[in-house]
């Protein structure tokens, strides 16, 4: 490929590292700035001088550009490869002094090929494994929004993708990590049976919070008595809880922890690894020391090296929780229990040798424009470079021995510290060796204290602060009721009720006998709850929707509208919930999923939002009296004794001289200050079989079919997406978002549907608008719909419960907009409840709630065309709530009730102020 092929636009490690091996060495140059910050600050870590790291960083990179040169090194993970190959030239340094070092050598003593302890102790290990094996990208996108932190925004960069695409491909990234992690827990002997087989199964899921109820009770039943598959759910715990470690120390090894510390990340102990986790569920009890490589690690101090601590006793203390917890039936809380005991036991606190760099070195050495999540700063993923980018020499052991004791002697006692293992942070004070001893030399070596000096006798004066975490809580509800095949909309609250701030939000809806119908609204600017922007949401499957957040303060709360599809007719659906942040506390009470009921008939929610927004309305009759006819003007304009359309053969009214349309009739759209349209559904109906003196539908099969005309004069045909049918009549309705945003405010004109005529038939459109509106306070806005009929008998009422609110502690102003069908004028019983409080108004009084008009807060809505006050057969009213609703309420009963009048509720919008 020629370097003028490429494209220069993109600046993403993608396409620069593509550069690169096209020969294009400005593109090196750019990589170079963007990492040469986070390449420091490891190199810093690993190196016991300014000038040291800085040949670590420089050899670092021409390591990595001539692999690159070759055909080989990364594809998409520049940093990850980077820090690899300073880790690896670390050891290589490491090894190298030694060799040099002037020491006495015992001749006789058989000399060990050197064995990286990252190899040794973690690229063995379960959580090295699993994490190797996924993609790179999975790997890139891993390392740079658990490990570095960084937004999908910031990541969206790296990739040269969206934001979207970047939540989606972290989400597959970490549920492939915990399955990678599931695949490397091998089964010992008779464990593998085909209870443990679903048991593992499923694992990955139940810590996610994604089981049904009665999956979830299964897989803890099967814990309770399963020790090998409660090791793996031990492990997987701890990777759900500690990723950011797991991963910092799959590829960093001890080192990782340190470089935690130079992005300022705090971090979790012996626990983040996972192997000893799963040892001490299975045989934690059998142990005082841990053994192996995570002991050292976790002896020396670094907390994600704690395979062996675990596998001791704070991991039989850990086993001993987990089998309490489990004979109650609440073996998920174990692993909350395990990394607690884990950091007591393992923790780090990274701390800067005094005599290494001074401050002013410091800064030199690690405050560049292109630190490790600074402006400009980018990523890739967690590719290792291979032995052939860079070679280590068989060297002798690294083992570090203490004072005192030759090189391959006797293993200490227990009360012997163990020494540090290359990745330690701390620096080697000064000793005086024996003959016949070694002295190490290396980045991070230090040697350990004689094992014949007694521990302090006063307690250390400097008390690590912990870390304050978040505690995510989410609650699932539906802004309406949900309707067996009908549009519905969840209300999905995410809260941290922790002291810390929640960083990194993930939360995840799993829907079960539903689909998604798209996308929640996300308002942008201040109309965000969410401190720290607004959520970012994908759907990763028709079922699945993730969503992510910067952070979210303590206290704070913020709620996300998701709509959706009910497609079962069952009485309940269960909707699985999880949420999850980085160094949030699991939230263990609330059960993973929730249920949701399910009604056969009634008002579902279309729409729904929290913005500064404004709801608007507008429509018109298509049946009315003949003009003709006598006392019709008077029952137009609601007076005399005939007020009704039981009073009058109903004939068309078609006001817009298409002859393509039978009947026809306008109605002015206002929105004030509107600067965009979020929502606008068309509704239509009416009778279908014709009246005294009259004729049926002329084409009944075309109900769903309409023609909408803008205020511009631009024709739309419209069909609609769904026609409710009762033994009364019909009500289409479709979306015309697009239409109503392009036409914008002015005289709407529909017609063309199809209608019966004759006595006591009825027909009638309306628009329903919500708009974004930057002069209106912040709203919850919901539209329902769904036609149904109410009638003295032998159904009085209909009530439905609307939420998605919260009312402030001072009260709220709030509107409810009601479309009706078939109310008649002076025919009492009809009522509109809120709250089972009776609404009135001046258009609307007691007892005649649907009485054939079109009103806003009790006054008549002018410049119908054609004009009238009593509307003979269709209500489009909007009525005052405020004050209805009390303090802290979250919802509310909407009841429409009648003694006498037959009538068609068919929309539905409630909108309260925040």
């Amino acid at each position: 490929m020629a370097i003028s092929d490429l494209d220069y636009a993109d600046d993403s490690d993608v396409a620069l590292i593509r550069r690169t091996r096209a020969g294009d060495h400005d593109a090196y140059g750019l990589l170079h700035v963007r990492h040469a910050g986070s390449a420091r600050a490891l190199a810093w870590r690993m190196s016991r001088s300014v000038a040291d790291a800085d040949d670590l960083v420089a050899e670092g990179f021409a390591r990595v550009l001539a692999a690159l040169q070759r055909g080989s090194g990364p594809e998409v993970a520049f940093r990850p490869y980077l820090l690899s190959t300073i880790r690896r030239l670390a050891y290589d340094r490491t090894d190298r002094e030694k060799r040099e070092a002037p020491v006495e050598y015992d001749l006789d003593e058989p000399t060990t090929p050197h064995v990286d302890p990252v190899v040794e102790g973690f690229e063995r290990d379960t959580a090295a494994a699993a994490f190797a094996s996924l993609p790179e990208r999975w790997r890139m996108v891993l390392w740079h929004t658990e490990v570095e932190g960084q937004s999908p925004a910031q990541v969206a960069e790296l990739l040269g993708i969206k934001p979207n695409a970047v939540a989606a491909l972290a989400y597959r990234a970490r549920e492939g990590l915990r399955q990678a992690y599931l695949g490397q827990h091998a089964p010992n002997g008779g464990a593998d049976s085909r209870e443990c087989r679903t048991t593992r199964d499923r694992l990955a899921a139940y810590v996610r919070d994604g089981l049904t109820p009665a999956q979830s009770t299964q897989v803890a039943d099967h814990l309770e008595s399963c020790d090998e598959c409660r090791a793996a759910y031990l492990e997987l715990a701890s990777v759900n809880t500690s990723l950011r470690s797991v991963v910092a120390v799959a590829l960093l090894g001890p080192a990782g922890v340190a470089y935690l510390a130079e992005l300022h990340l705090p971090t979790i102990g012996a626990a983040a690894v996972g192997s000893g986790a799963a040892s001490a569920s299975g045989s934690g009890a059998t142990g005082s020391a841990g053994t192996g490589p995570g002991a050292t690690g976790a002896a020396a101090g670094a907390p994600a090296a704690g395979s062996g601590a675990a596998k001791g006793g704070a991991g039989a203390a850990a086993s001993r929780q987990a089998r309490r917890a489990a004979s109650r039936g609440r073996v998920v809380a174990v692993a909350a229990a395990l990394v607690a005991v884990a950091v007591v036991t393992g923790v780090l606190v990274a701390r800067r040798p005094e005599h290494r760099l001074d401050t002013g070195q410091r800064a030199d050495a690690v405050s560049q424009p292109t630190a490790a999540g600074g402006p400009g700063h980018r990523d890739a993923a967690t590719t290792a470079p291979s032995d052939a980018d860079v070679a280590t020499a068989p060297t002798p052991s690294t083992e570090v021995p203490a004072p005192g004791r030759p090189s391959g002697g006797a293993a200490p006692t227990s009360s012997s510290a163990p020494a540090r293992s290359p990745g330690s942070t701390a620096p080697a004070p000064p000793t005086t060796a024996p003959p016949g001893t070694r002295t190490p030399t290396g980045p991070a070596t230090t040697l350990a204290p004689p094992a014949t000096v007694p521990p302090p006798t006063t307690p250390p004066t400097t008390i690590p602060i912990p870390v304050e975490r978040s505690r995510l809580t989410m609650v699932v509800t539906s802004a309406g009721g949900l309707v067996a095949g009908r549009p519905g909309v969840l209300v999905a609250t995410v809260a941290n009720q922790g002291p810390g701030v929640a960083r990194q939000v993930e939360a995840v809806i799993d829907l079960r006998d539903m689909v998604l119908r798209g996308l929640p609204h996300l308002p942008g600017g201040p109309s965000s709850r969410a401190v720290g922007g607004s959520w970012d949401c994908v759907a990763t499957s028709p079922q699945r929707l993730t969503c992510t957040v910067d952070e979210l303060a303590p206290g704070a709360s913020t709620t996300l509208y998701v709509p959706v599809q009910v497609t079962s007719a069952a009485a309940t659906v269960a909707v699985g919930r999880s949420v999850q942040g980085i160094d949030n506390q699991v939230d263990l009470t609330t059960p993973p999923s929730v249920p949701l009921p399910v009604s056969a008939t009634g008002m579902a929610a279309r729409y729904a939002t929290v913005d500064h927004a404004a709801v608007a309305t507008a429509g018109n009759v298509l049946l009315s009296c003949p003009d003709a006819a006598i006392g019709c003007a008077d029952a137009r304009a609601g007076l005399g004794p005939d007020r009704t359309n039981g009073d009058f053969a109903m004939a068309p009214v078609d006001v817009d001289g298409d002859p393509a349309t039978t009947n026809s009739s306008s109605a002015p759209l206002l929105l004030p200050s509107c600067s965009s349209v979020l929502s606008a559904q068309l509704y239509w109906g009416g009778t279908l079989d014709p009246g005294v003196g009259g004729a049926p539908a002329p084409a009944p099969g075309a109900v769903d079919q309409g023609v909408l005309r803008s205020p511009g004069g631009l024709v739309s045909t419209i069909a609609a997406e769904r026609v409710d049918r009762t033994a009364s009549g019909y009500q289409a309705v479709a979306d015309v978002t697009d239409a109503v945003a392009q036409g914008g405010a002015g005289s709407w004109t529909f017609g063309g549907a199809q209608l019966a005529t004759g006595v006591n038939t009825f027909g009638g459109w309306s628009l329903v608008v919500v708009c974004a509106d930057p002069a209106a306070p912040l709203r919850s806005v919901v539209v329902l719909d769904g036609l149904s009929e109410v009638t003295a008998t032998p159904r009085p009422t209909d009530t439905f419960s609307v939420g998605g609110f919260v009312v402030p502690s001072t009260g709220a102003s709030a509107t409810v907009d009601v479309v009706t069908y078939e109310g008649d004028r002076g025919l009492t019983g009809d009522q509109l409840t809120v709250g089972g409080r009776a609404i009135t108004d001046a258009a609307n009084p007691a007892g005649d709630s649907f009485n054939s008009s079109a009103a806003v807060l009790g006054r008549s809505v002018d410049g119908l065309v054609p004009a009238a006050r009593n509307l003979l057969g269709l209500d489009l009213d909007r009525f005052d709530v405020s004050g209805v609703l009390p303090a802290g309420a979250t919802s509310t009963t909407i009841g429409l009730t009648s003694t006498a009048d037959v009538y068609l509720p068919g929309v539905v919008a409630i909108s309260v102020d925040q």
